[in-house]
């Protein structure tokens, strides 16, 4: 797994429901997308492992945050651009789409809001596999 030294020293990480999953998927995005469109908030702010208060959230850090349903991902991001005035600097402007395949790696069960961690498999390159549906400067 991308990450794998990280990824061992949190307990059951990633959770035991982790799964192979072929889905489609959507995920916040810089324009153009590029490697650091898919670096997971942990790697690119780590005290904010340090500071989680539970694994559970620690493990969760060090997966991507990915959406299986479009106008969903779009409201979690009204959502937080209220939160954060530097939205846009910290995971992105813009949607974008792509395919998720078994060999990607592991993901969470989607939850109500249609939200999982993708967890990558090492040498897979997601910046590859998705492409920009929408920009988000205006929502």
């Amino acid at each position: 797994m991308k990450y794998s030294k990280d990824l061992c020293n949190i307990p059951s990480c990633p959770p035991a429901n982790c799964l192979n999953i072929n889905i489609e998927a959507y995920r916040f995005v810089f324009n153009p997308i590029c490697n650091a469109s898919f670096i997971p908030q942990g790697k690119t702010k780590p005290q904010r492992i340090v500071n989680a208060t539970s694994d559970t959230l620690r493990c969760s850090l060090l997966g991507l945050s990915m959406f299986t349903d479009e106008t969903k991902a779009i409201d979690k991001y009204k959502q937080l651009k209220k939160s954060f005035k530097n939205l846009g600097k910290t995971i992105g402007t813009h949607l974008a789409k792509g395919k998720i395949e078994p060999l990607d790696g592991l993901g969470t069960p989607p939850d109500k809001q249609s939200h999982f961690d993708f967890f990558e498999k090492s040498g897979i390159d997601l910046s590859r596999k998705f492409e920009i549906t929408q920009d988000l400067g205006g929502v």
